[in-house]
């Protein structure tokens, strides 16, 4: 937002407070959106491609929790996790999020 959207913005009662706020609210939205989708789509293809039981789903997705929790209070970062898979699994994830955009 520039600065003349703010100023009108402001003279209507919204505060540059107001829209930082807003703006982060979005964001929080945006990422639990995220995450919550990412997670019913493991869990589906857990249960429907894979056919696994639901209490080896249920371990599995809470372990997957876990692991996510200490990634978000930056115990382990994505970085260190992406280091892990590929030097100890010989695993490369492509996680680029532009590769689709053009």
């Amino acid at each position: 937002m520039n600065r003349a959207e703010r100023r009108q913005k402001e003279r209507q009662g919204i505060t540059a407070q107001d829209l930082k706020k807003f703006e982060r609210d979005i964001g929080v939205a945006a990422t639990r959106f995220a995450v919550e989708g990412y997670t019913i789509a493991v869990a589906a293809v857990l249960f429907d491609k894979q056919g696994m039981p639901k209490e080896e789903a249920r371990k599995l997705l809470d372990q997957v929790a876990e692991l996510f929790d200490s990634i978000m209070t930056d115990y382990a970062t994505l970085e260190d996790w992406k280091k892990v898979l590929n030097e100890e699994y010989d695993f490369v994830l492509d996680t680029d999020v532009k590769k689709g955009e053009k």
